[in-house]
């Protein structure tokens, strides 16, 4: 980037680029409405139900899910949806 002032559009493009918000955590895409979609349609947990369950205990039974993947992919899907409060638990055993 130039430092007289002005940004050439492709500094611009890069810029803006980098602010977006990330919506591809590993196997895991978030939609703009929090939807939660794994694999193109593997499994699906819709953004109006991500406070409806305990997703990350849930999640965390399930051998095929990398918790490194879903648990920001959750997140992220929850600040899509504008959910700015919820209860999680974690059981240790």
């Amino acid at each position: 980037m130039k430092n007289n002032g002005f940004i050439n559009g492709s500094d611009l493009l890069k810029l803006a680029e980098q602010a977006k918000p990330k919506n591809d955590f590993g196997g895991w895409h978030v939609c703009p409405d929090g939807t939660l979609d794994y694999k193109h349609g593997r499994y699906i947990i819709e953004g109006y139900r991500l406070t409806k369950n305990d997703w990350i205990l849930h999640m965390m039974g399930k051998s095929w899910v990398n918790m490194n993947d879903f648990i920001p992919a959750y997140f992220q899907a929850m600040r899509n949806a504008g959910i700015q409060l919820a209860t999680i638990r974690f059981y240790y055993g």
